[in-house]
């Protein structure tokens, strides 16, 4: 039973199922693409995309807004309970995300709401509850997840990109996603994306690289068609086993089609 229970778990993490918007009370999801429009997570609307990913060290704050707790630039907001913001214990990393899984699903969206109310309302943010520890598969860990959007950047048509990030935190628990958004029937919506997979052996930091090209359509051996994507965003995601996850660092850049082809004929395993 407790295997099934986890394989559902899982994949209700990964697909991030879009009909939970009765368990946010009151609250309405801002206009984001359909398959998102969740209780869960925010996903920051910039109105024009920045030409890079913005403060991917995670060094610069935002500026400060009534109803918001400290938060990195160009990021989403943070909860303090689920999602932080904070010094690393390593100098050399200085500030980074850090998201906990092991939060009781049900004080996971209570504290969600709270904080979005406040940010609504432009209201001081509640103090955070303390923390509902072992919950098991009720975690937040072994339902949805934690996800943490970073703002749009924008998405070259025929450029490959690579990613690159550090990453502390239990092996497979975790995934980097790249997401692309382009119009298709009149409206924006998410059009493609691609994962990298945090695998590690060890403790400590661990640095991750993988290519990708989001306008690409391989279309057979030796033919291929391109769609339109006019924006990325970066989501951070941590869920099983319940614990602490974090990541700084990240970049994305343009890469020739040769260095794409190189690097994707390499596993992106930690180094």
């Amino acid at each position: 039973m407790k295997k099934v229970t986890c394989l559902c778990a899982l994949l209700a993490a990964c697909l991030c199922s879009a009909g939970e918007e009765g368990n946010a009370g009151k609250w309405k999801p801002p206009e984001n693409p359909k398959d998102d429009a969740h209780w869960y997570p925010e996903m920051p609307m910039n109105k024009e995309a920045h030409p890079s990913l913005p403060n991917g060290n995670f060094e610069e704050a935002a500026p400060e807004t009534p109803g918001r707790l400290p938060s990195p630039s160009g990021w989403a907001h943070v909860d303090d309970y689920m999602i932080f913001w904070k010094q690393d214990s390593d100098p050399a990393h200085g500030k980074c995300m850090v998201i906990d899984t092991d939060i009781a699903e049900g004080d996971a969206k209570k504290r969600q709401a709270a904080v979005r109310e406040a940010g609504e309302k432009g209201t001081p943010v509640p103090p955070a509850p303390k923390p509902s520890r072992g919950a098991g598969y009720g975690a937040i860990a072994g339902t949805y997840g934690v996800s943490f959007y970073s703002e749009r950047i924008a998405c070259k048509p025929k450029q490959p990109y690579k990613i690159t990030f550090d990453y502390k935190g239990p092996s497979g628990g975790a995934k980097v996603w790249v997401r692309g958004w382009g119009e298709f029937n009149g409206e924006e919506r998410r059009r493609w994306e691609t994962i990298v997979n945090c695998r590690t052996k060890g403790d400590g930091w661990r640095h991750f690289e993988q290519a990708f090209h989001p306008t690409r359509r391989p279309t057979g051996k030796d033919t291929e068609t391109f769609v339109d994507i006019s924006c990325l965003r970066v989501m951070l995601y941590a869920y099983w086993p319940p614990g602490q996850y974090a990541f700084d660092n990240i970049k994305i850049e343009e890469i020739s089609d040769d260095e794409f082809k190189r690097l994707k004929a390499i596993p992106a395993d930690a180094k």
